[in-house]
C-alpha cells in the first residue's frame, strides 16, 4: 500500500523510500567530478613537492645519467620514460635534450626527442585541461600578457603554438600547461609542439652529441685534430646561427599578433566604458 508521497506503507508504520529518492541523496551528498580532479591533482603536486625538497633528487638524477649511459637498449627506453615524465615536473627540456644527444649521440638522440617531445607535452596538456585546470588557470592569470596571449590563441591557435615553441618566451612545461586552459585544440597544439620544436631540439642535441664524442674520444686517448674540432666548432656555430634566424623571425611575427590583440583588448576596454558612462 502506497501513501501519497509514494512510499510504501507496511505495518508498524515503518517506511521505504524509493530506490530512486535514494540514489538522489547519495549523488547529491557526493562532491562533483571537478572537485575531486582538482583534490587529487593538489594531493599530487603536494606528495612531488616534498619528494623535490627532502629527497637528493640531484644525486638521483646524476646516478640515472650514469647508469642509462651503460645500460644500451634499456637505458635508451628508461630516458625516455624519464623524459616524457620530466616534462610534466618542469624538469628543462633543453636539459634533456642536451642529455639525450651526449647520451646516445646525433641519430638516436634526434629519434628519442622526436618522440619524448609530443608525448611529454601532451601529457602535461592533458594534466592542465583536465585533471588541475582551476589550479593552473589561477596560477597563469598574473603572468605577463598572458590574457592577450589567450585571446591570439582563441584566434589563431595553431599559429600561437608553433610559433612560441619557436620563441622559448616561457619554459616548455609551462607553455603546455597554458595551452591546456585555453581553446586550443588537443590535435593542433600537438602538430604545432612538434614542429616548432624541431629547430631547438636539433640545436641542442647536436651540441649535446659533439660534447658526447669528445668525451668518448678523450676516454679512449684518442685526442681529436684540430681540424676535427674546427669541424664541430663550425657545426655547432652553423646550427646555432640558423636557430638564431628562424627565433627572430618567428619572435617578430610573435610581437606583431600580440600587439593587435593587446590593442583589440584595450578597445573593448574603451567601448566597456563608455558604455557604462552612458
Amino acid at each position: 500500500m502506497k501513501n501519497e508521497g509514494g512510499a510504501i506503507e507496511y505495518p508498524g508504520h515503518v517506511d521505504i523510500v524509493d530506490d530512486k529518492k535514494v540514489k538522489k541523496l547519495v549523488t547529491d551528498v557526493e562532491p562533483p567530478d571537478h572537485v575531486r580532479r582538482v583534490v587529487g591533482a593538489l594531493i599530487a603536486v603536494a606528495l612531488l613537492a616534498t619528494l623535490i625538497v627532502l629527497a637528493p633528487v640531484e644525486e638521483w638524477v646524476i646516478q640515472f645519467v650514469e647508469w642509462v649511459d651503460g645500460a644500451g637498449p634499456v637505458g635508451l627506453a628508461a630516458f625516455g620514460l624519464f623524459y616524457v615524465f620530466g616534462a610534466v615536473v618542469f624538469v628543462p627540456a633543453t636539459f634533456l635534450s642536451l642529455s639525450a644527444g651526449f647520451l646516445f649521440g646525433l641519430t638516436n638522440g634526434l629519434l628519442l626527442v622526436a618522440l619524448c617531445i609530443p608525448l611529454g607535452a601532451l601529457m602535461t596538456f592533458v594534466v592542465g585541461r583536465y585533471l588541475a585546470r582551476d589550479m593552473v588557470q589561477t596560477k597563469v592569470q598574473d603572468l605577463p600578457k598572458f590574457h592577450a596571449m589567450e585571446r591570439a590563441i582563441s584566434m589563431e591557435g595553431f599559429k600561437m603554438a608553433f610559433l612560441t615553441r619557436l620563441v622559448p618566451i616561457l619554459p616548455f612545461t609551462l607553455l603546455n600547461y597554458l595551452f591546456g586552459v585555453t581553446r586550443v585544440g588537443t590535435r593542433r597544439f600537438l602538430l604545432a609542439t612538434t614542429l616548432g620544436m624541431i629547430p631547438t631540439s636539433v640545436a641542442y642535441v647536436y651540441v649535446g652529441a659533439m660534447a658526447g664524442d669528445l668525451k668518448r674520444a678523450l676516454a679512449m686517448g684518442d685526442s681529436p685534430g684540430p681540424a676535427t674540432f674546427l669541424m664541430w666548432t663550425a657545426g655547432v656555430l652553423a646550427v646555432v646561427v640558423i636557430v638564431w634566424l628562424i627565433t627572430r623571425r618567428a619572435r617578430q611575427e610573435l610581437e606583431f599578433l600580440m600587439r593587435d590583440e593587446q590593442g583589440s583588448v584595450g578597445e573593448e576596454d574603451v567601448e566597456d566604458s563608455g558604455a557604462e558612462v552612458v
